[in-house]
């Protein structure tokens, strides 16, 4: 019996990246299929739907450090309960980097703020190496100010379904800034006007429905979200921010949760978290309320540490958080939050773990690229 190709994506549409990189070898009518951009966009919005995983950053394999050029990407799969954690290597490269953006679409940026920017997708091994920007280039003024210049962040056209890197740092002056923003398709980075806003240190920009999201402030030290549209590439401020001054930084946060904008503060023995209104973008909503004393000693830090970071929602009622300092400063955790049960679980110990950001797998690529 002849199965119809049509049932044949459809079946293949809800298989793991994995598994479709080996099924291209069974015919050329199914390698074609997989390798069409129509299919990896419906592979990619089906995979969507689901919950994510995790993409974990360290600098250790099998419990040793690494030199300063080595690094291990691995995928954190959660189960259907708390203490269900599959851990899957994915990828070791030998790269200088600096940080690593957040994910969209499967993808990340791995850079370093002098020497080098390279696209990942971590689940298919492709890899692109992106020029540098104007801002590396300048390499004497980090060399002498001793600062490092402003991360960098990764988002998506969703009108042209064309991928940005979006480079918002620091002018000389506090209270300026300019913005590199670098196109893929010509492979070229290029200045978009930015308004006078000084920019909050040490905060990844946040990607959500097309548009990327920085912490600034103005003359005040009244906290305030910058927002660049990828598509028209105009900043505006968005809705007035519900946290405080900026007087501790690293007590606030800016993460995405179920694709809505999210911002969440740290008052100990307090951690509050609040949405943007979906359909009125002008107001705050509070999503959670976190007595972090109630959770078991060991597994979050206390009021002198930073905050954690909300990661995802799981099934409707769980909160996924990651502390990347843990209760010492030098043991991350991932916590579970139930709020049904307004109770914690551990769900992970990190250990060496450096950098994680939710994740979906995907086959997306960027114009040409290697495959390794």
């Amino acid at each position: 019996m002849r199965v119809h190709q049509d049932l044949v994506e459809e079946i293949l549409e809800r298989l793991p990246v994995k598994s479709l990189h080996r099924f291209k070898v069974v015919s050329k009518t199914w390698n074609s299929s997989i390798e069409s951009q129509y299919f990896m966009k419906k592979h990619m919005i089906r995979r969507q739907l689901q919950e994510p995983d995790f993409l974990l950053v360290d600098d250790q394999v099998a419990g040793e450090r690494m030199d300063d050029e080595d690094m291990t990407i691995r995928t954190l799969v959660l189960g259907s309960s708390d203490h269900e954690a599959e851990l899957e290597s994915t990828l070791q490269l030998q790269f200088t980097f600096n940080d690593v953006t957040r994910s969209c679409d499967g993808l990340v940026c791995i850079y370093h703020f002098r020497r080098s920017i390279l696209m990942v997708n971590p689940s298919t091994k492709w890899m692109r190496e992106v020029p540098l920007a104007s801002l590396q280039r300048r390499t004497f003024r980090w060399r002498n100010s001793g600062d490092e210049p402003n991360l960098l962040g990764f988002g998506k056209d969703i009108c042209t379904d064309t991928y940005k890197l979006v480079w918002l740092y620091a002018s000389m002056e506090h209270l300026h800034t300019t913005c590199e923003v670098f196109d893929f398709v010509i492979n070229s980075w290029r200045y978009v006007e930015s308004p006078p806003y000084g920019l909050i240190d040490d905060h990844k920009p946040t990607y959500v429905d097309g548009s990327l999201h920085w912490f600034v402030c103005k003359e005040s030290s009244e906290v305030r979200i910058l927002s660049f549209d990828c598509h028209t590439e105009i900043f505006q401020e968005i809705a007035e921010c519900p946290l405080g001054d900026q007087e501790n930084e690293t007590r606030f946060i800016m993460c995405n949760l179920n694709n809505r904008l999210c911002v969440s503060e740290k008052k100990w023995p307090t951690q509050d978290i609040w949405t943007l209104n979906c359909s009125d973008m002008m107001k705050w909503e509070k999503m959670y309320s976190l007595d972090l004393s109630s959770c078991p000693d060991g597994w979050l830090a206390d009021g002198e540490w930073p905050i954690a970071c909300p990661l995802a929602i799981l099934n409707n009622k769980k909160l996924l958080i990651y502390d990347e300092h843990g209760p010492d400063g030098y043991n991350p955790n991932f916590v579970i939050y139930d709020m049904e049960t307004r109770s914690y679980s551990l769900g992970f110990a990190a250990e060496s773990v450096i950098f994680v950001t939710p994740y979906f797998q995907s086959l997306i690529s960027i114009s040409k690229g290697l495959w390794v």
